[in-house]
């Protein structure tokens, strides 16, 4: 999902800032992507039943290497724009065709906040209820987390 669509699909006013995976996992992630194509590739069997396998897996590598600079998180106006993580095995799959479904909006004032590792937020309904939503921004660098708590500490207090 694109800044643009961030705004167009929710409500959430201007995009602030787009947070995506730290830089340094994203260019350990390719370089290792790109060496295990490169050996899947040297090391191809002849025999065409494995050959097939083979070029199953270096297309799910290729397809886990577009994935990684997408964006995760966008930070709003009005609140945070965040990506989910799957709950089910299922859904991991889903989510490689659908990603943008797995985009969620959470205002400011509803959220309570992430936990200690970092793999959930915690917010607050209309109704008074607590829900959680399951995150991956464990790989997110510190600067863009702070940028994040800031946003909610700033805004949440309006």
């Amino acid at each position: 999902m694109t800044k643009k669509e961030a705004m167009e699909r929710f409500s959430s006013g201007n995009v602030q800032q787009s947070i995506e995976i730290h830089r340094w996992v994203q260019w350990i992630g390719r370089i290792l992507g790109v060496l295990g194509c490169v050996l899947l590739v040297r090391y191809m069997p002849s025999e065409w039943a494995a050959r097939l396998w083979y070029y199953l897996l270096l297309l799910c590598i290729l397809w886990w290497l577009h994935g990684l600079g997408e964006s995760i998180a966008f930070i709003c106006e009005k609140g945070l724009v965040l990506k989910r993580s799957p709950l089910s095995f299922g859904e991991y799959f889903h989510r490689l065709f659908n990603g943008d479904e797995y985009y969620v909006f959470v205002d400011y004032e509803h959220i309570i906040g992430f936990t200690e590792a970092w793999r959930e937020l915690q917010a607050m309904n209309q109704h008074g209820g607590i829900y959680v939503i399951p995150l991956d921004i464990q790989l997110v660098s510190y600067k863009d987390k702070m940028a994040m708590m800031d946003a909610i500490h700033r805004n949440s207090s309006n």
